[in-house]
């Protein structure tokens, strides 16, 4: 009995320590504090009212520093990207039987000609198929998404906002990670079976309004995970971590930031706070 009692005190520990979306970054020399905060898409704009200091954090920061910040001029390069090797087309990656099903299934759902999505990358069909899955049945809406509200209001104020990454690196990440053939198998599993991917959105969800970030690292990563988001994207959310780490070092000994990133860049034992205090800095919650 001392023992459980022993076990669920600490349980109770772990989750009040994880249970945080806002950070603050001090220690190792830094002059001036900097913030981490976590964002999901699925999150709607009005959410963020119900977060203490998010707004006076965000206004102490003169620059923003985000993920990726694609320019107009670059969006042909990602357009191009996101098209399969010249001469292929999603028949060549399976049989007549499956592409039979994707074409009706994609064109029901997206109500688009299937012949006009036809020579793009698997991965790109797959996040659009699961945007309209959010839309069903999560009641998401692009325009209310808070994933990029700080970005915007940077723009809309003239605060400097500075990328993690550039557009060759965004895109490797957005349509390189995984090859052809887990793509292809990825969106068949995700078609075939929809209400998987549905129930981990809604998990994620329900951890990221906890502020789970730990739950959330554990969750993509977990072996039972089947979705089109799992182990193998984890792989590259460490990598990008690492390559991350330098570059925040950098920029934070410069001014205070505000840093802007998706809930699963942050939680677990390779997430970014996790690292960033094993680089020397005192990364706590902001109360």
């Amino acid at each position: 009995m001392k023992k459980l009692l022993i076990y669920c005190f600490f349980i109770a520990l772990s989750s009040s320590v994880q249970a945080q979306l806002l950070w603050e970054v001090s220690g190792k020399g830094l002059r001036q504090k900097s913030y981490i905060f976590a964002t999901e898409k699925l999150i709607p704009i009005s959410f963020l009212d119900s977060i203490p200091k998010v707004y006076e954090c965000y206004a102490k920061c003169p620059v923003v520093i985000t993920e990726m910040l694609l320019n107009t001029d670059e969006r042909g390069e990602i357009e191009k990207a996101a098209l399969l090797p010249h001469g292929q087309s999603i028949a060549n990656l399976y049989s007549s039987e499956d592409y039979e099903f994707i074409d009706s299934t994609l064109s029901h759902t997206l109500k688009i000609d299937f012949s006009y999505l036809s020579n793009l990358r698997p991965i790109f069909l797959t996040e659009l198929y699961k945007t309209e899955l959010y839309k069903t049945h999560l009641n998401f809406q692009e325009e209310h998404s808070s994933e990029m509200f700080f970005q915007l209001v940077a723009t809309e104020q003239g605060r400097k906002i500075i990328p993690l990454d550039n557009t060759i690196e965004t895109t490797h990440m957005t349509f390189y990670r995984k090859n052809i053939d887990t793509q292809a198998t990825e969106l068949l599993r995700l078609l075939l079976y929809p209400d998987a991917e549905i129930r981990q959105a809604k998990e994620i969800v329900r951890l990221y309004k906890k502020g789970l970030l730990y739950d959330i690292a554990y969750a993509i990563q977990a072996p039972s995970n089947k979705t089109s988001f799992n182990y193998s994207d984890y792989l590259f959310i460490k990598q990008r971590n690492n390559r991350w780490i330098s570059q925040l070092d950098a920029l934070m000994k410069g001014q205070s930031c505000f840093i802007v990133l998706n809930a699963s860049y942050l939680g677990g034992e390779e997430g970014l706070l996790q690292l960033l205090r094993k680089e020397g800095f005192r990364v706590k919650r902001v109360n």
